[in-house]
């Protein structure tokens, strides 16, 4: 038991696309259990935070906060301490691991956002006590955000690619001009 090992596997470095295929796979079976044992309090709680999430759609803290808050209340409505741990560990790993951490700050820079557009079907679901529709939405809302992703990882390499442009173009300019002189 003292070799650390348990310590060494919560600590390793996952990606932000690994991440999120793990958070389709447990964060879709949660809200699918939460269908069926969510209360009318925690309803009302999902409600509040997507209202939090709307008043102040932007790249805040706040928001992104918000955003945690409505999926680990999902996650709570469970009534499983287990899968409750499970949703939050891989919160955590947004912030811990450097390469998810990187990725998803990244996106952030890009502008991209939690949309509170694809919570709200995630919370019809589950006040209609549907757990195929409320699996189907996580699955929807956190396919979007793989979408968010790659979009900011193509918008970097577009980026950096017209940065290597440019400094090919100028460095030519200059050695065009020492011939014409």
């Amino acid at each position: 038991h003292g070799s650390g090992r348990r310590e060494d596997a919560l600590n390793f470095d996952v990606g932000a696309f690994d991440l999120t295929e793990a958070r389709i796979l447990f964060e879709g079976e949660a809200v699918a259990l939460a269908a069926v044992s969510i209360t009318d309090d925690q309803l009302e709680e999902l409600d509040a935070l997507l209202e939090e999430m709307a008043a102040d759609d932007s790249n805040e803290p706040s928001v992104m906060d918000a955003d945690h808050r409505f999926h680990l209340a999902i996650a709570n409505a469970t009534g499983n301490a287990a899968i409750r741990s499970v949703v939050e560990y891989l919160w955590d790993l947004r912030v811990k691991s450097p390469l998810a951490a990187n990725m998803f700050a990244r996106a952030k820079r890009g502008g991209i956002t939690p949309r509170v557009d694809e919570h709200r079907p995630i919370v019809a679901a589950l006040k209609a006590r549907d757990p195929n529709a409320a699996r189907n939405a996580m699955r929807t809302h956190l396919r979007g955000v793989v979408d968010d992703l790659l979009e900011a990882t193509e918008l970097e390499v577009m980026e950096r690619a017209r940065s290597e442009l440019d400094a090919r173009r100028d460095s030519v300019s200059k050695r065009l001009k020492i011939g014409s002189a």
